[in-house]
């Protein structure tokens, strides 16, 4: 029922696969549309996880991991949604490169971050716009240390709606030089 609520026990009515009632309006309800009410047993309601930040190397062809696999075990493991960023065999850094997702309702939600620069070099700034166009949800670097590309990336606005996800996963100058 919210972010600070603790678990209850109560009556839940779910038509067409999607909650219209909680309690006793629940109950009321599902009586007046003749719904024979079902015992849930240990089952918890909860909201799904969200995984902001998967890899996922070759996600049509990959032969330890593709994108049927991983959305079996995720959905397995209660996530709903997964984010996937640029880094991969064939790096994410361009419109053709973002795989075309359709996402439903009663399935798993699958979205690909896009790469702030060609190959996250940090030497040439990738196509923003056209990146968020073709269905980017936001765009991620691993390399942003003392990086004048990036910054200018950062100017622009098509990053000025947008999510940018600086992440640490790579080591670089900075973090080799002051964490060995």
């Amino acid at each position: 029922m919210g972010s600070n609520a603790t678990v209850i026990k109560d009556n839940l009515l779910i038509v067409d696969g999607k909650i219209e009632a909680f309690g006793n309006k629940a109950k009321e309800e599902a009586l007046k549309k003749n719904i024979k009410i079902s015992k849930s047993g240990n089952k918890i309601l909860a909201p799904m996880l969200v995984d902001s930040h998967s890899f996922l190397e070759d996600p049509l062809t990959g032969i330890d991991d593709n994108l049927e696999n991983l959305k079996f075990r995720a959905k397995k493991s209660g996530f709903g949604t997964i984010a996937f960023l640029p880094n991969s065999n064939n790096w994410r850094d361009n419109p053709e490169k973002i795989p075309f997702q359709k996402n439903y309702d009663f399935d798993l939600n699958i979205y690909f971050w896009g790469s702030l620069s060609l190959e996250d070099e940090g030497k040439k700034l990738s196509p923003h716009s056209e990146l968020l166009k073709s269905g980017s949800i936001g765009l991620s670097t691993r390399n942003f240390f003392d990086n004048s590309i990036i910054l200018k990336g950062l100017s622009l606005d098509a990053v000025k709606t947008s999510p940018i996800l600086f992440s640490l996963t790579k080591k670089n100058f900075f973090t080799e030089r002051n964490y060995k």
